[in-house]
């Protein structure tokens, strides 16, 4: 194997996991990361635990193992998934990432500009070049939702092995409740709304989940998500230029979860340039391109329907199927066959078929 000089442009989840992937390899590996802090952007760091097939969870950076579910349409519970293992963790998603740099031994600059990037780019004397900024690319999906969180602290749980998603049929999106750890919660609604309007819809959430209960806010942040999934085009700019992670539209549309895209689309650029396999193959081996298709087929019907009919869809889905579904376990036709066997409003299910059964 002819050993090549790797600049990975961007240390998040995609960059840092393909330079994990690379170590012991006989490349040269670059890190470069413009942030002052490794996973500053504001997300839940919530991941299933299936993630391990695809990448390494230290045990140090586990904040949280994930045992339950909780959905919840319009105030009121759905249901409660306990699974009979852990489903997921909440992570420390800057320890993280600093664990997984640590063991690629590779070299982290934290000083990169355009013209650097630029430079990097098009001189053809640089091998391979990684684009890994998520949503900071220029050429990246500009089909985005908002997202606000607070993290708030000083709290005393008694539950912290469950997570929880509240879902309104006025709203394109929902609340997510994380612990992370037993003092403190990752509180956060994503929306095709303003910044404005999730800011206060999020006020009046954390008043009505926590009550008298309100704590202390430790921090708040914003940030956009791509709800486009993978576009194709932009993994290859040239024979040497490659992207990967939220940059390339690596977030599942519909629940907004974009670390584990993230990991396994730099899973199969790693495999591209160890053994030269062909990147765009790789990633439709995994199911990831199928399971995005889905989910925003789903989305794009969910943003056309009426709330009356999106209330509906959702108090209609059977608890395993929103756990397949949310993981990104996506076979058309036998999510059809679990539901066909459960919902019994032919209207309802009709509109699901169209969706599921789409190529």
């Amino acid at each position: 194997m002819e050993s090549k000089r790797v600049h990975i442009i961007g240390a998040g989840p995609a960059g840092a996991s393909l330079a994990f992937m690379l170590k012991g390899t006989t490349h040269e590996v670059f890190v470069y990361e413009a942030s002052p802090a490794l996973g500053s952007k504001a997300c839940g760091w919530a991941v299933p635990a299936i993630v391990e097939r695809v990448t390494f969870i230290p045990k140090e950076a586990i904040l949280t193992e994930i045992r339950r579910v909780r959905v919840f349409l319009n105030g009121r519970e759905l249901t409660e998934i306990e699974t009979k293992s852990k489903w997921g963790y909440v992570l420390n998603k800057p320890l993280w990432l600093k664990i997984l740099l640590e063991a690629s031994r590779v070299e982290l600059s934290r000083r990169i500009t355009e013209e650097q990037i630029g430079y990097l780019t098009t001189n053809s004397d640089v091998d391979i070049v990684v684009i890994a900024t998520g949503f900071y690319w220029s050429r990246s999906p500009r089909e985005r939702i908002n997202a606000v969180q607070y993290v708030i602290g000083n709290l005393k749980l008694s539950d912290v092995e469950s997570v929880e998603f509240w879902f309104e049929q006025d709203n394109i999106g929902y609340y997510w409740v994380f612990p992370q750890g037993d003092t403190s919660l990752r509180i956060g609604v994503g929306g095709f709304k303003s910044y404005r309007e999730l800011w206060s819809m999020l006020d009046s959430f954390v008043k009505k989940r926590l009550g008298a209960c309100t704590g202390r806010k430790l921090g708040a942040g914003g940030a956009p998500i791509i709800v486009s999934g993978i576009q194709e085009s932009l993994l290859e700019v040239s024979n040497r230029v490659y992207a990967t992670g939220e940059a390339v539209g690596a977030v599942f549309p519909l629940t907004g979860e974009g670390i584990r895209p993230s990991i396994i689309t730099s899973s199969a650029l790693a495999k591209h340039i160890i053994g030269g396999r062909a990147y765009v193959e790789e990633l439709r081996k995994s199911g990831l391109l199928n399971a995005m298709k889905a989910h925003k087929r789903v989305l794009e019907y969910l943003r056309k329907a009426t709330p009356k009919e999106r209330g509906e869809v959702l108090a209609s889905l059977p608890s395993d199927f929103l756990v397949d579904f949310a993981v990104g376990d996506v076979n058309g036709r036998k999510a059809f066959m679990k539901l066909a066997s459960t919902i019994r409003k032919p209207g309802v299910l009709a509109r699901l078929a169209r969706l599921l059964l789409a190529e």
